[in-house]
């Protein structure tokens, strides 16, 4: 019983193979722009808190 569960057909594997790696690609394609997006978006506001935070110095 075993070991028809765990048995591998080549065939199937080679064929397969392709369409799991398109999918690893796309995941680290997905990741990455959700990584860039993250780091523009803490670019660009993070900027907008120190400029806040040098004229609250700059007024007292």
């Amino acid at each position: 019983m075993a070991s028809t569960l765990l048995a591998i057909n080549a065939d199937s594997w080679k064929d397969t193979l392709p369409v799991m790696g398109i999918g690893m690609v796309g995941i680290f394609l997905v990741l990455g722009f959700i990584v860039l997006i993250t780091y523009g978006l803490n670019k660009i506001f993070s900027s907008n808190k120190k400029d806040k935070k040098n004229d609250k110095k700059d007024n007292k």
